[in-house]
């Protein structure tokens, strides 16, 4: 009876030891991320009084959800919003990512005096699925968001898939975009082909990435090559950073990337 007890737990061990290895992240592949999703943001510790830095909008002071109108099949987009004034930032992030990936940077956008506006592309976070795989019109349509909020400018920053958003976005009739700056962004993404609109795109633009991640540095000379932006800026700087790590105050060359971003949206009124 002992042996035959003591083969039960270790069969109960072996079961519950296996029950919490994993996720459905883990099993579509999604790397390991330091990042917050949503909800976990959205949570207040006990003891936190209300209005503290966790309990807001992916735990940046004075932020909140919002979902605004993806401009076609009556879908909506989640985002959050922080700042205040007439200069509008827009931030789309990168793949397996949502708005929360942003959170480091909007602190230093908000100080300055604007409007930032951080989404979750449509099937990310918490904004609705759609298949048509335009992240061009997702950017648009947080764009036209910061325009309703009061902002009469706005400058789109992407990362990665966020950066070919973005070129495609600005690329579009009356896209209300008045700079881009895309990180580490590919050519083209999904249903979105930034080398190919990108002769269409006449506001000032930055590209950046980093020397030895992969093709980002020729996909940067290949968008800059081909955008119909006034002097297009490229920055190539060394490591191998991907996309918002560039702008991680823990990368070396952290400072040269963001006073390369800010002076770009300076430039348009930013």
């Amino acid at each position: 009876m002992r042996t035959r007890l003591s083969l039960v737990g270790i069969a109960l061990a072996v079961a519950l030891v296996a029950g919490g290895c994993g996720s459905d992240d883990d099993a579509a592949g999604t790397p390991p991320s330091s990042r917050n999703s949503s909800n976990e943001t959205t949570s207040t510790s006990a003891g936190e009084p209300p209005g503290s830095a966790e309990d807001a909008a992916c735990g940046v002071s004075g932020a909140e959800d919002v979902r605004f109108p993806a401009g076609r099949d009556d879908a909506e987009l989640h985002g959050i919003v922080a700042g205040s004034g007439t200069a509008g930032i827009v931030l789309a992030h990168e793949s397996q990512q949502d708005a929360c990936d942003w959170a480091f940077f909007v602190p230093t956008l908000v100080d300055d005096g604007r409007l930032v506006l951080a989404f979750d592309f449509a099937g990310n976070g918490t904004s609705d699925a759609l298949t048509d795989g335009r992240l061009d019109l997702d950017v648009q349509a947080a764009a036209a968001e910061l325009r309703v909020r009061g902002a009469t400018t706005v400058v789109a920053i992407g990362a990665s898939k966020g950066g070919t958003g973005v070129v495609g976005a600005a690329a579009l009739p009356d896209a209300g975009i008045d700079a881009v700056v895309s990180l580490s962004g590919p050519t083209s993404y999904m249903h979105t082909d930034a080398a190919a609109t990108a002769p269409s795109v006449t506001v000032p633009a930055l590209f950046v990435a980093a020397e030895d991640d992969d093709t980002a540095p020729e996909a940067a000379q290949t968008l800059a090559g081909a955008c119909g932006c006034p002097d297009p800026q490229v920055l190539i700087v060394p490591g191998a950073r991907h996309g918002a790590d560039l702008l991680h105050v823990d990368s070396p060359d952290a400072s040269r990337v963001t006073d390369a971003v800010l002076a770009l949206v300076s430039q348009v009124g930013g």
